[in-house]
């Protein structure tokens, strides 16, 4: 009891107090160092993973079989193979639906490609081939005052002067007819164009059906009275596409008397028009001529876009469209007025896109030497154009046509009359210049000059419409069965 009295109290132990026991040193072992393995830098095979679509098959192929397939699909006889399965193919196809949509080569698309001749080479370096294309739908796009119209009209006169039929549709309520036979170069009282005017889209929509079906029907004609065939060129034309609004809103406006915000109806019908439309051009010598607005708008990022009305529907099943801009706003001289426009080729389903050149409309005045009156002349002056393209590219073009001795040297090329032009291949001495208009009709004029001018830009040779139409089809035909 006293010594846990003792303990209790404190006591004991004061006196003597007990000493720590001391800390045992620990030796912290370090992990050895291991050493570091040279890399490895040689090039190493990884095993590819090779897909076996054929892993489920329920066929069954004895030894022989599997030899004869690897044999036929090996690395040396498979392109082999290929053909022959795709020839079978297309036999096939033929026999089902026809030689006549079925195509095994390119030379057998090309032959379907027909049009007629332009009297314009430049415009044939502008589309890329040697013709103004049928069987196919073209837009003419451009702000207001880039004579839009104008070169319609230009298209007029290669259709017309090749015994071809020109519709117009007029939606704008402003078709110039004496204008446009002048353009055409019609004389007074020959009346080269069959127009009509369109007071709302559907009216529109039904008149170019109307002259799609009965220009059919006077080519084939009948049995008593038969026509001449596929063989006369035609040129539908509508001008402009957004101007006639459809019937539709036409009412909402005039109940509310006053317009508003809508569905786009006219686009829509523009589309489902269009699908079924375009079909009647197929195996024809037909174009569908488009005239609309170019507009441009900004997006969120600041870049701007260009863009056409009523709807895109046309932009898709289009084959060409040319943009017109102003390039020169005025020309004036003693001898003619006229404004410069740049047409570009911002689409081309049958050639390179983006290709562009500048030209002149030019007009003046003069008396008619029978009758004596003032009579107006209008002249798109594709000849000053082939000048002007010879003189402006570049790069690769220059180099091709130089090689083909095809180099142009100028002088004065931004004159508005003393444009003149030296071509040694058309027999001209080294020092001898002519106007830019006589130097472009020479080359016209000249055909080995212009197959090598063909040549040197790649333009495309077609297949001119100077015969029936279905001859050459019925050509392809016979190549292909």
């Amino acid at each position: 009891m006293d010594e846990f009295d003792d303990l209790i109290s404190g006591d004991k132990g004061m006196d003597e107090p007990k000493k720590p026991a001391p800390k045992k040193s620990v030796t912290k072992k370090t992990p050895a160092k291991k050493k570091e393995q040279p890399k490895d830098t040689s090039t190493r095979r990884v095993k590819k993973k090779v897909a076996d679509l054929d892993r489920n098959s329920k066929r069954r192929l004895n030894k022989k079989s599997k030899e004869t397939l690897r044999s036929r699909w090996n690395q040396k006889n498979s392109a082999v193979s290929r053909d022959g399965m795709m020839g079978q193919l297309l036999n096939s196809a033929r026999d089902k639906f026809g030689s006549d949509r079925i195509f095994g080569s390119r030379e057998e698309l090309e032959q379907l490609c027909v049009g007629v001749p332009t009297p314009s080479l430049a415009f044939e370096y502008l589309v890329a081939n040697d013709i103004f294309p049928l069987q196919s739908v073209m837009m003419l796009a451009g702000s207001w005052g880039t004579c839009k119209s104008a070169l319609s009209y230009e298209f007029f006169r290669w259709i017309y002067e090749l015994s071809g039929v020109n519709v117009h549709i007029d939606t704008e309520d402003k078709f110039d007819g004496e204008f446009a036979s002048d353009i055409m170069r019609v004389p007074h009282g020959v009346n080269p164009i069959i127009s009509s005017r369109a007071n709302s889209l559907e009216q529109m929509q039904q008149m170019l059906t109307h002259y799609l079906q009965q220009v059919q029907k006077s080519l084939i004609g009948t049995k008593e009275n038969p026509g001449p065939g596929k063989v006369v060129p035609c040129c539908f034309t509508i001008d402009s596409l957004a101007a006639a609004a459809s019937e539709e809103n036409q009412e909402k406006i005039l109940k509310a008397g006053n317009a508003g915000r809508a569905h786009p109806v006219e686009a829509l019908k523009n589309t489902g028009y269009l699908k079924s439309i375009k079909k009647q051009f197929e195996g024809w010598p037909f174009t569908l001529l488009i005239v609309n607005h170019l507009k441009e708008k900004t997006d969120d990022m600041g870049r701007s876009h260009k863009y056409t009305l009523g709807g895109e529907a046309f932009n898709f099943h289009e084959s060409f469209q040319l943009e017109n801009t102003v390039w020169k706003t005025k020309f004036k001289n003693s001898k003619f007025s006229g404004i410069g426009i740049r047409i570009k080729c911002s689409k081309n389903s049958f050639g390179p896109t983006g290709r562009q050149i500048r030209t002149r409309f030019l007009w003046w005045v003069e008396d008619d030497p029978e009758t004596g009156a003032p009579r107006d002349v209008f002249l798109w002056d594709w000849n000053w154009a082939m000048c002007t393209l010879l003189n402006e590219v570049e790069g690769q073009e220059k180099t091709r046509l130089q090689s083909r001795g095809i180099d142009i040297k100028c002088k004065s090329p931004a004159a508005d009359i003393d444009c003149l032009a030296n071509l040694t291949c058309l027999g001209m001495g080294k020092d001898e210049y002519l106007p830019f208009q006589e130097v472009g009709q020479m080359i016209q004029d000249n055909e080995e000059v212009s197959e090598l001018i063909r040549d040197a830009l790649n333009i495309k040779r077609r297949y001119h419409l100077d015969r029936p139409f279905d001859e050459i089809e019925q050509d392809y035909k016979d190549s292909v069965e």
